[in-house]
């Protein structure tokens, strides 16, 4: 199944019928195709990043943003007066999504690859990051992590039963053999189910004290600042939008959108060695739709105008809160060692899937393209509603 060949547009110079939806992005300047390439997670043919940033170097660019825009909100909370006064209710939405996919972050990227022994370049920094992360994001302890997480890469368990992504899917009804409308509909309850919340974060919480002493002495103090003293020193709004929502509702809406888009779940047995049955089950997953025809009309203006709107509220904050990182190119972390591309390169992960696309060496990645989370869920459940790859 294709995503990207269903609608037909035109640019200023040629009509293209069959172009991909990245490609219809050039219909804007080139100065921004670095840009739409970073907010879509999907580069153009043979286009390279701007800046190499080392794996550490991502990490401590994404630490002095977060605290820049801390420093920012804080400053923006405490006018009173004038038009900052409104703007800063307008853009706290903003700075929630921000901070939810910041710690999202630290665990699905920085901590997924300390696991994989790919942040640093030293094993005990790669430990110690992790543990470090999992305190931060309130996740799961970095031990029983890593556990789970190789499994999930195991052709044996992948996609199963026995895949603990999977099964945590499966214990909240987000199962094979429901119809796709079905699916849809235990999703959304699911994300507003006190019970669910509830659930996860108390799993979360136990994992995290499920350590020695003194890790536990760490997880109790962060506690504590997060609950008590954030609050004391820079109030209950700043802290609230800042790290109480995007630690508790918005982390765990994030993490079941991620889950339930991220591979095609609990369709069949395990592939084992059947490495087409385990491709199919991987997707590419962006964020965007096709441009509009740049043909002025007052009907390509009305397509426009709801086309930056799906943009600016669907689309961004999905990559901002839940599409962090590399995880638009996911398929390609999967299946890197088969094309024979280097898992350390997965800070370039969504350059290195079109590089391996380019050289006609994807196993076919180009085929299975989401684009847009209602085109994700779509994909993901029509599968798992006929039980097929």
């Amino acid at each position: 199944m294709n995503q990207h060949t269903n609608t037909v547009i035109k640019t200023k110079e040629v009509q293209r019928s069959d172009i991909d939806v990245r490609s219809s992005y050039l219909c804007f300047p080139n100065w921004s195709q670095p840009i739409w390439t970073l907010l879509t997670g999907k580069p153009l043919k043979n286009e390279k990043p701007l800046i190499n940033f080392t794996p550490p170097q991502h990490l401590l660019f994404d630490i002095s943003i977060a605290i820049i825009l801390m420093i920012i909100f804080y400053n923006l909370i405490q006018q009173d007066e004038g038009i900052f006064s409104y703007l800063k209710y307008i853009l706290t939405p903003f700075f929630s999504l921000y901070f939810t996919g910041f710690f999202r972050k630290l665990q699905v990227v920085y901590g997924h690859h300390a696991i994989h022994l790919n942040l640093f370049k030293n094993k005990q920094l790669n430990t110690t990051a992790s543990k470090i992360f999992t305190v931060i994001s309130i996740s799961q302890n970095e031990i029983d992590y890593k556990e789970d997480h190789l499994d999930h890469h195991r052709n044996t368990i992948f996609t199963t039963i026995d895949d603990a992504d999977a099964n945590l899917l499966h214990k909240f009804g987000i199962k094979s053999g429901k119809s796709k409308n079905a699916l849809l509909t235990q999703l959304v309850k699911t994300i507003f189910s006190l019970k669910f919340h509830l659930h996860f974060l108390v799993l979360r919480i136990k994992s995290n004290f499920k350590r020695n002493i003194f890790a536990n002495v760490t997880v109790i103090f962060w506690l504590a600042i997060v609950l008590v003293l954030l609050p004391v020193i820079f109030g209950f709004y700043f802290t609230f939008f800042v790290f109480l929502l995007p630690l508790t509702f918005l982390y765990q809406t994030s993490a079941i959108l991620q889950f339930s888009t991220e591979h095609v779940w609990l369709v069949g047995e395990a592939p084992n060695k059947n490495l087409e049955k385990y491709a199919a089950r991987c997707i590419g997953r962006f964020c965007g739709e096709m441009t509009p025809d740049t043909k002025i009309s007052f009907n390509n203006l009305l397509l426009w105008m709801t086309w930056w709107l799906r943009t600016i509220f669907i689309h961004i904050p999905t990559r901002m809160a839940v599409l962090v990182g590399d995880l638009p190119a996911h398929d390609w972390h999967h299946l890197a060692p088969v094309i024979k591309h280097s898992s350390k390169n997965w800070h370039i992960a969504i350059y290195e899937r079109q590089r391996a696309i380019d050289n006609k060496n994807s196993l076919s990645m180009e085929n299975r393209e989401c684009w847009g989370l209602p085109s994700m869920m779509d994909y993901v459940f029509i599968r798992m509603s006929e039980n097929i790859d």
